[in-house]
């Protein structure tokens, strides 16, 4: 069972770019008969899922605001037109994105793999902006 500790979409100690790009690849050759299943996206859904919660109460959202961010940025940039109004939406539509990261192709299921696959792009690209835009506030003090 993950933990409230469990890496989430603005971790430095896992490398959130390279894995949803990972998930990407992975998910191409799922689409396309090459690969079964798709491990780095079923770790990246997990990630999403702990992300948003925790092994508190569902009543209470552990969700950072950069964990916010880059989800909204990742939502913004596949444009599907997708409106965002209160957090409630934004926890069901991480859950939907969470279970279409499942790794597996479904029977008929190629247009659901190509939404995930274009997820896990715009999910790499948000989280490289966000990580790019921590590191660049640090401080740079060479006695730390």
């Amino acid at each position: 069972m993950e933990t409230a500790a469990s890496p989430a979409l603005t971790s430095r100690s896992i490398n959130i770019p390279r894995l949803a790009l990972d998930a990407a690849n992975e998910l191409d050759d799922v689409e396309h008969g090459r690969r079964k299943a798709s491990p780095s996206a079923k770790r990246l859904g997990m990630l999403i899922v702990n992300s948003f919660t925790s092994a508190k109460p569902a009543t209470q959202v552990t969700a950072t605001s950069g964990t916010v961010a880059v989800f909204c940025t990742a939502l913004e940039r596949l444009s599907s037109g997708t409106k965002i109004t209160d957090f409630g939406q934004l926890l069901s539509t991480a859950e939907r994105y969470a279970n279409k990261l499942n790794g597996k192709k479904t029977p008929g299921e190629k247009s659901g793999i190509t939404e995930a696959k274009n997820f896990c792009i715009a999910i790499a690209k948000a989280a490289a902006g966000y990580r790019e835009s921590v590191v660049g506030a640090q401080a740079r003090n060479r006695w730390r």
